[in-house]
């Protein structure tokens, strides 16, 4: 129950500053315990209410997860680092000057998955 208090606690408040993920995770303890005590109000067996609580915090996970992996396809296409024009001249303005490098382009990407 403590796991299912901090999971919904982190979906309400969506970030990740420990100020306020302590405070959601305070606010999914009291939304979860007023979860539990309407369904016990309402009469309903241990097994109902395991299975109405994991329904609530599949409820909480989803949403966030989707919100995530929409955000990472929005980047998908931008390269994690890229570098252009790369130059190196070694010994330069000597008769013995070495170009080793020019004009060299560098894109990283991240894999998706």
């Amino acid at each position: 129950m403590g796991l299912a208090s901090v999971i919904i606690g982190e979906a309400l408040v969506g970030t990740n500053q420990l100020g306020t993920t302590i405070i959601g995770a305070v606010m999914g303890s009291v939304l979860f315990r007023l979860l539990v005590a309407v369904a016990l109000r309402w009469g309903l067996s241990p097994n109902d209410l395991k299975l109405i609580t994991a329904g609530f915090v599949l409820r909480s996970i989803v949403p966030q997860f989707l919100r995530k992996k929409r955000l990472r396809s929005a980047h998908a296409d931008s390269p994690m680092l890229e570098i252009q024009s790369v130059a190196k001249t070694f010994n330069a303005d000597t008769p013995n000057e070495v170009r080793s490098l020019r004009g060299v382009n560098f894109q990283l990407r991240q894999v998706p998955g």
